[in-house]
């Protein structure tokens, strides 16, 4: 089994910054539909973080798990 991020959060708000495509009807939704949301790497100290890469109505953008939480689903291979 693998995981695929459908939705980031922040977490000072509470609310769903961004969700993938087709899975907005699923969540409280109140940010953007994003064509893609795809884990872009850790960083940190010992890589507790992890950058996440959307699609921002056409242009990348680039938030931080400092800052935002991801929402996965289990995907079957």
């Amino acid at each position: 089994m693998s995981r695929k991020i459908i939705a980031v959060i922040n977490d000072q708000t509470g609310t769903v910054h961004a969700a993938l495509e087709g899975y907005q009807s699923s969540l409280p939704f109140s940010g953007m539909p994003s064509k893609y949301i795809e884990d872009a790497g850790a960083y940190g100290e010992i890589g507790e973080y992890f950058w996440i890469k959307l699609d921002y109505f056409g242009f990348e953008h680039v938030v931080s798990t400092e800052n935002y939480s991801a929402v996965w689903e289990e995907v079957a291979e």
